[in-house]
């Protein structure tokens, strides 16, 4: 549940980021907000790779798989998460991309700063790079760290910029997966314990930024449920 809780919450900056605000008005603020997408970036891989984990953890084990099952058979959603978890996970293959994607950036570039793995990035980057110094410190930025991050990146992605578009959108995908599963097994489990549940609705006014997120993603559903190409 905290992995999911964060996992969400970086979904959610990275949507702010990306759809709320103003466009960047030169090379400067690109550049800046290139890096700060990164970031957020890195921090979704690692929550997820953390709930991915657990979630392993979990279905690796017979008898908890069993009963897991048992719980999320009444909810679709539920069902639809498990069965991409299932695929993207624990198939024959499916360990590379945690092995090869998720783990590295979790381990050196998300939550850790570890010297070699700095200085090994150092010793392949150029002989210059930039920093934003700015009145205000918050609005500063070593863009320099963002240049010797980035290339890495892509890299444990398969090392082009659309394989690393690729392996951040399947790691949105777990995530989304990850919440539905998450979602199932608390309401299942606590019915099971016969524990009530109050329910309410209630009427949330979404940002701008989040609600444009969420119609261009209701637009995406409707078009792979339609056959169609999806939105650029």
């Amino acid at each position: 549940m905290a992995a999911t809780n964060d996992a969400r919450q970086a979904m959610k900056q990275i949507i702010r980021a990306e759809r709320g605000g103003r466009r960047a008005r030169n090379k400067a603020e690109r550049t800046a907000k290139r890096g700060e997408r990164l970031y957020l970036e890195r921090m979704l891989c690692g929550h997820v790779e953390e709930a991915a984990g657990a979630f392993c953890a979990l279905w690796n084990d017979k008898r908890t798989r069993r009963r897991l099952r048992r719980v999320l058979a009444s909810t679709q959603p539920a069902r639809a998460g498990l069965a991409l978890l299932e695929r993207e996970l624990l198939g024959t293959r499916a360990p590379a991309f945690r092995k090869n994607f998720l783990q590295p950036i979790r381990n050196n570039w998300a939550f850790h700063y570890l010297y070699d793995v700095y200085q090994r990035a150092l010793d392949g980057a150029g002989d210059a790079g930039e920093v934003i110094v700015a009145k205000g410190s918050g609005l500063s930025r070593y863009l320099v760290v963002d240049e010797l991050i980035e290339p890495a990146m892509r890299k444990a992605a398969g090392g082009t910029p659309e394989a690393y578009d690729t392996a951040i959108r399947t790691v949105i995908r777990l995530a989304h997966a990850i919440g539905q599963v998450v979602d199932g097994l608390l309401m299942g489990l606590l019915r099971s314990r016969n524990v009530n549940v109050a329910g309410r609705n209630y009427v949330v006014v979404l940002e701008r930024g989040l609600a444009r997120g969420q119609r261009e993603a209701a637009a995406r559903r409707a078009a792979a449920a339609g056959g169609s190409k999806e939105p650029t």
